[in-house]
């Protein structure tokens, strides 16, 4: 399986493994178990902080699952377009000679 820049998952950092497992959920919630229970990662807290202080904007749930565990997602900032057009509001008119 590929993940990152042609990585596969074997040779993805823990922190990579975090921030593509929040960035293929696309701005949804992914459960703490998850991380645990799908990526083997016990501290996935840690690489959670480390991804924030790097800059990431990961947002944890107020509540737990059943289970005890939170959810997280990453708050992706829509980027404003490279350029705008600002279309006129009445058609052009040549003036004719």
């Amino acid at each position: 399986m590929r993940g990152i820049e042609g990585k596969t998952t074997t040779s993805m950092t823990q922190q990579e493994k975090v921030l593509k497992a929040l960035e293929d959920a696309k701005g949804a919630w992914v459960s703490g178990r998850y991380f645990l229970r799908e990526l083997y990662l016990s501290q996935y807290h840690a690489r959670i902080f480390e991804l924030q202080d790097k800059g990431h904007k990961i947002e944890a749930s107020e509540f737990t699952d059943e289970h005890g565990f939170k959810s997280y997602r990453l708050i992706v900032e829509e980027q404003p377009p490279l350029f705008s057009v600002e279309m006129p509001s009445k058609p052009f008119e040549y003036e004719s000679r």
